[in-house]
């Protein structure tokens, strides 16, 4: 059975090994907080088993006992108006684990069908970016591994750099989509001069071989635009996730700072208020970049697929007297037309470089507001 299953790995789930190293990365980095998105056993990929997720289920409980245990500051000398901040604070951060695991859960099926179509299409195009593919993705959990090396070595506090290990459920699900996102835009480039070598070359085949190098190249744009719609299916509840949580627990931990100094609070429990200001901006720094860096990557699809465009357009103009270039060229810029869509979070925003710059003006203008008022109380 395995035999078959191995034998013809173009149409099946079976995965190459330098595919298998760009996935290495965020498989670790899944597992360690218990949500891993898929199974490879024998170099083929599948969804997890039903024991997994309940496996899951009870390792993302654990993250939220300890998260309502130690998010809850404690209140003894703090106002009513504090402690409604913290308790909205408990909340916001403990709602996600139950989001994040039941997405996980109902798309286990396409995290894994992404991957295929996205291999299906490297291989038609023979893409070699494989090393910069998995040193980006190696960067993005030195990303995430480094403000815990922060908090063991400089810091030496334990809970600080559990904190911060917490911290990488939430932001797991957009950096991976940043991951996708970058695997989606080179291989479009690599599409993209794939097709303009084998136009070259294809008016010194027969007719039968270039209709079939059309037909290949076809099916890779098809494979790699049906993966970018399952991007979106995937990921549009975590970037709609990450801008809305980034935004408002922002102003909420901004808010209890100004109220804690103007109750002139020195320490928060064993900690000096001092620490939980640099790490509240820490936070804040790293989330608003987040959910940019986020929103870039996609813009940068978006131009790639707009140059795939213009490309064809040029091309058209070119092999005017030439039957196959010229109908899969109408081919690719019908297909575009008929199918392709800016990313949006939920129907409510869109995704793409407007939503980095506007995310970006909106926070730091609420952040202002905030403390022009703070700076009128304390005035008074």
């Amino acid at each position: 059975m395995k035999n078959m299953i191995n034998s013809n790995p173009i149409i099946d789930n079976f995965l190459d090994k330098s595919f298998q190293n760009v996935l290495l990365p965020y498989r670790l980095l899944h597992h360690s907080v218990f949500l891993s998105r898929f199974s490879i056993k024998h170099n083929c990929i599948r969804p997890h088993e039903r024991s997994y997720y309940i496996f899951s289920l009870i390792g993302v409980i654990c993250w939220i006992i300890y998260t309502y245990n130690y998010a809850i500051i404690p209140t003894d000398k703090f106002n009513e108006l504090i402690d409604i901040f913290l308790m909205l604070n408990t909340y916001m951060l403990v709602s996600p684990f139950f989001v994040y695991y039941i997405v996980n859960v109902i798309k286990r099926m396409e995290h894994v069908e992404i991957l295929i179509r996205i291999q299906k299409c490297f291989r038609i195009i023979h893409y070699n970016k494989y090393r910069d593919t998995t040193t980006w993705n190696w960067f993005g959990i030195f990303c995430h591994s480094f403000w815990i090396i922060v908090s063991l070595v400089v810091l030496q506090d334990i809970n600080i750099a559990i904190s911060f290990y917490i911290i990488n459920f939430y932001d797991i699900h957009t950096t991976y989509g940043m991951s996708m996102m970058f695997m989606l835009k080179y291989g479009m480039y690599a599409w993209i001069s794939e097709v303009k070598y084998k136009c070259k070359i294809s008016l010194e085949l027969e007719e039968r071989k270039r209709d079939q190098i059309f037909c290949k190249l076809f099916q890779a744009y098809e494979e790699l635009m049906k993966a970018y719609v399952i991007f979106k299916s995937l990921f549009k509840y975590s970037i709609f996730i990450q801008a809305l949580y980034t935004f408002f627990l922002s102003l909420l931990y901004i808010q209890t700072m100004i109220e804690m100094e103007q109750l002139k609070v020195t320490h928060i429990g064993s900690y000096h208020i001092s620490v939980f200001a640099i790490i509240t901006i820490i936070w804040v720094i790293k989330n608003v970049s987040c959910v940019m860096s986020f929103s870039m990557m996609c813009e940068q699809f978006y131009i790639s697929v707009s140059d795939a465009q213009e490309t064809f357009f040029k091309m058209l103009k070119s092999f005017q007297n030439t039957e196959a270039p010229k109908r899969f060229c109408k081919n690719i810029i019908r297909y575009h037309e008929a199918t392709f869509h800016k990313m949006t979070a939920l129907n409510i925003f869109t995704v793409d470089a407007n939503l980095a710059h506007e995310f970006a003006s909106l926070e730091v203008e609420y952040i202002v507001i905030l403390l022009q008022f703070a700076l009128t109380r304390f005035k008074h």
